[in-house]
């Protein structure tokens, strides 16, 4: 098993993909149009810092992830929450040779259809995600719930049934006393 902390490597190519996007989005708006002749020299110094700011650590019950230049955010997911993680790439992505990961939680907060991280050109992906997922998977097993052997072989009563015996007798004398 990989020693932990890991931390993402992200591919030089991301940058670049960055500042071609940006600019790309920038070149279809009318107000963007204006902003290009800035955005080539001030897009890509954003890109270059960008993608200097941006880590993913996965410890041995987090994933954290920071990203951002001017408004930062730092991000971290409990492993035991994570459902999913997949993989996508569109056409851009694949002539760059990257793929972008997007981590899937429990309970996320997120608008439906989004997910609750992404990450674009991490180096060596499939083995990122295979080492979230075999973590989880540890940690999973490690503070997994009692096995049922473990209940039935307790000769006391645990709370849960002290509670539905309780209930049980409440609702037995309150239909006897309705049948009255």
């Amino acid at each position: 098993m990989n020693h932990l902390p890991i931390k993402a490597t992200f591919d030089n190519k991301l940058r670049i993909y960055l500042y071609l996007i940006s600019l790309g989005t920038l070149a279809v708006t009318v107000v963007g149009i204006i902003a290009i002749p800035f955005w080539l020299f001030l897009g890509w110094w954003w890109s270059g810092r960008y993608f200097e700011a941006l880590t993913c650590e996965l410890t041995e019950k987090r994933l954290h992830i920071h990203r951002g230049v001017i408004f930062q955010k730092d991000k971290t997911i409990m492993l035991d929450k994570i459902q999913d993680i997949s993989l996508s790439h569109g056409p851009i992505q694949r002539h760059f040779g990257l793929m972008t990961m997007q981590v899937e939680t429990a309970g996320q907060s997120n608008p439906e259809g989004q997910s609750d991280a992404k990450l674009t050109g991490i180096v060596d992906i499939h083995a990122f995600q295979s080492a979230i997922l075999a973590q989880r998977d540890a940690l999973a097993s490690h503070h997994g719930p009692p096995s049922t052997t473990e209940t039935t072989t307790s000769q006391e009563p645990n709370e849960s049934v002290l509670l539905l015996t309780e209930i049980r007798d409440t609702l037995h004398r309150i239909e006897t006393q309705t049948s009255k």
